[in-house]
């Protein structure tokens, strides 16, 4: 639909007023036809950078998107009036999922085999589901606090890991598929939202602008946030594993940006 012929406004803006998050500045920047030279990312300690066109994917209105290492993607859209947790294959156009009861959700995100789902309604803890062949079946509600917003999902041995970020605390959680443990403080910085790589060692860190971080290991604290592009700025970026794309969403579309 976009090419270089035709090249469109970007206005990046998310759903403040119902889900609680920072203001979003507005950037103008461009559709224009992707990029197929094969990327990677750098190795850790070294910072990727990213070019401003942004490249349409699907037309839908969603925020928080984000997808999983098994191809399916998650996101916040709108259905109606209402936005609802809504799931598809990447790149595609996303379903609601009609097994969750209608509530506010500030985000949703997958495990990276994209078997369990994390979802975070307004005022209340996060909630744990399962994928089953009848659909998504809820689990023990996870020991962890009320939060702002999650961070994607990660993998750690034997489970998986994730962020729990509010204004006055940020707070990294390891799941074993019993219990819940809080890990020391890995991360100085508190964002406004928080993308991390499946293997949780590469990270996207929002808060004025777009910053990107990374550690050894799962151990290890993440190093000092060094800026990775300023505009687009969205408060619900999305990393890749491959660093080749950062989703965003934005007027009616979700798109991305490519690494230089």
């Amino acid at each position: 639909m976009c090419n270089s012929s035709r090249l469109l406004p970007f206005a990046l803006v998310g759903c403040n007023a119902v889900f609680g998050l920072h203001d979003v500045d507005e950037a103008r920047v461009y559709f224009d036809a992707p990029v197929d030279a094969p990327l990677t990312c750098p190795p850790i300690g070294s910072t990727p950078h990213f070019a401003p066109l942004v490249h349409q994917l699907v037309e839908q209105i969603c925020i928080e998107y984000s997808t999983s290492r098994s191809g399916i993607a998650i996101a916040l859209c709108a259905f109606g009036d209402t936005f609802r947790v809504a799931i598809g294959a990447a790149g595609s156009q996303l379903d609601e999922v009609v097994e969750l009861p209608t509530l506010t959700y500030r985000t949703a995100r997958l495990s990276p085999d994209g078997n369990r789902m994390l979802v975070l309604p307004t005022g209340v803890p996060p909630k744990l589901l399962e994928r089953t062949t009848s659909g998504w079946q809820p689990l023990v509600d996870p020991a962890i606090p009320i939060a702002d917003t999650l961070s994607t999902i990660f993998d750690t041995p034997g489970g998986f890991g994730v962020f729990t970020i509010s204004p006055s605390v940020v707070q990294e959680w390891h799941y074993d598929g019993n219990t819940w443990t809080e890990v020391p403080a890995t991360l100085a910085t508190g964002p406004v939202g928080l993308s991390l790589t499946s293997n949780g060692l590469r990270a996207l860190v929002t808060n004025g602008a777009t910053f990107y971080t990374d550690r050894s290991d799962l151990g290890s604290p993440f190093r000092t946030p060094e800026l990775s592009f300023e505009a687009p700025y969205v408060v619900d970026p999305f990393l890749t594993d491959d660093c080749a794309r950062v989703y965003m969403t934005g007027l009616g579309v979700i798109g991305y940006i490519q690494e230089r």
